[in-house]
């Protein structure tokens, strides 16, 4: 379910914090391999959690400030350009915000 996540676009920005009784180390790197951006073990402390979550949600949101000026002045190539058509992305349909 991980790597789904990760891969909708719709979804891949969301932090994941994998909470499990496995303990392994190879459990561990296989949760962070699949994308995870946590892996914590049971038994958890909930403090624990809630700093972990607050500082995950922190970081999203330092990012989206810093990232979110520079997509919209650069955005990628294919979001301009659609399929067979080379001006029908979605940001070709709304050139008063992007072009």
């Amino acid at each position: 379910m991980v790597r789904e996540l990760r891969e909708e676009m719709t979804t891949s920005h969301i932090p994941i914090v994998m909470l499990t009784a496995k303990s392994t180390i190879e459990s561990k790197i296989e949760g962070m391999k699949l994308g995870a951006d946590d892996y914590i073990t049971k038994p958890f402390s909930a403090a624990y959690l809630k700093a972990r979550i607050f500082n995950l949600l922190e970081q999203r949101k330092n990012y989206r400030h810093c990232i979110a000026p520079v997509c919209c002045l650069h955005p990628p190539n294919n979001l301009w350009q659609g399929k067979g058509n080379h001006h029908s992305g979605p940001l070709a349909q709304r050139p008063e915000i992007y072009g």
